[in-house]
């Protein structure tokens, strides 16, 4: 067959409900998850992981349906998928050959370019040059641990909100301590306005960026450029229209909205999923040895684990094996919840 289901993605170094999805059926490659470790794949999929965040489908074939996690199927020969890191080798060898059809892309055409993050950095330069040009970005010097042992105020996830503290260096200051260590570089949202979208499944969103999340970093002491810069210009450079991911990067998105509208380009609608925990609240990742996808192959068929998956979302009353077509005509965003989904164990226990 030349068909291809996108079922779901990842997000981060977060195991979301639909990062259990990775499965296929029949003829059919079924293009699910890729999740936070470094040798995740799918079953009979040929492709996927990408060492950090999995993401999104795009527009494929033209006029053809987009391929949306979790929600939209393509029955044509041709399957787009981009997968996005937050460091410069996260990257997705595998899929060159990620469908089936006889022509699979990772993005669309030209066929030929590179979506190897490590052989992008041209045009993430190119992007942060552009804000340099904005006088928006500037040198930081403070170290992660430092920002963390803070009493400064926190986001929701723990993440310490920037002070701003390296904003308004003297320059004998600044020069100072250039000489004590290489500075990341972070781009300055003190006038920014007050950032709204509308996501699609969790409604309207609000952040004031000054507040909530503080001067963000562009690119690292290392000279690696940020996750927040990298996946705004490679989904804009891919044309992709939707974005469908775990919650946990709901306050990303504003973020990301910031950089799209100094840059010029046209973001996506985003669609944010539960996440699945455990009874303590904890969110499943493989980072804490909790359930990968070998060990799902190994405990479940296909038909199983999406008729787990299934139930968790609270389509069906009880658990019970289903083909990935029979899934799809079962779900519903409206019924999907947006509380976090609780698993009986985060050793595969479904």
């Amino acid at each position: 067959s030349n068909r291809a289901t996108l079922a779901a993605a990842g997000n981060g170094s977060t195991a979301t409900l639909s990062e259990a999805g990775a499965v296929s059926y029949g003829g059919s490659a079924a293009l699910a998850v890729a999740g936070n470790g470094s040798t995740a794949t799918l079953p009979d999929a040929h492709d996927a992981s990408d060492g950090s965040h999995a993401t999104l489908a795009v527009p494929c074939n033209g006029s053809t349906t987009t391929l949306s996690e979790a929600r939209d199927t393509s029955g044509g020969s041709c399957a787009a998928l981009a997968v996005s890191g937050n460091d410069s080798t996260a990257t997705l060898p595998e899929a060159r050959a990620a469908s089936d059809g006889p022509s699979a892309l990772i993005a669309p055409l030209p066929a030929t370019a590179s979506y190897f993050q490590s052989e992008r950095t041209t045009l993430y330069q190119a992007a942060f040059d552009q804000l340099c040009a904005q006088r928006l970005v500037y040198d930081c010097y403070c170290r992660r641990a430092d920002l963390f042992a803070a009493s400064a105020p926190h986001a929701s996830d723990g993440t310490p909100i920037y002070s701003g503290r390296c904003r308004a260096l003297s320059p004998e200051s600044r020069a100072a301590l250039a000489r004590e260590r290489a500075p990341a570089q972070r781009i300055s949202v003190s006038d920014a306005p007050a950032s709204h979208f509308l996501d699609a499944h969790y409604g309207a969103q609000t952040a004031d960026l000054a507040r909530d999340c503080g001067d963000f970093i562009l690119r690292r002491a290392d000279g690696n450029f940020a996750y927040q810069l990298a996946v705004t210009v490679d989904d804009a450079a891919m044309g992709v229209t939707e974005v469908v991911r775990g919650r946990d990067l709901l306050a990303s998105t504003h973020q990301q909205l910031f950089l799209y509208r100094a840059l010029g380009l046209t973001p996506p609608r985003f669609c944010h999923l539960p996440l699945l925990t455990d009874a303590s609240g904890r969110r499943l990742s493989k980072r804490d040895r909790d359930c990968d996808m070998g060990a799902l192959r190994a405990r479940y068929t296909p038909e199983a684990l999406i008729g787990a998956i299934v139930h968790l979302c609270g389509f069906t009353d009880r658990a019970q094996p289903m083909t990935a077509q029979e899934a799809v005509a079962l779900f519903s965003w409206e019924r999907l919840p947006t509380a976090d989904i609780v698993v009986a164990s985060s050793r595969c226990g479904l």
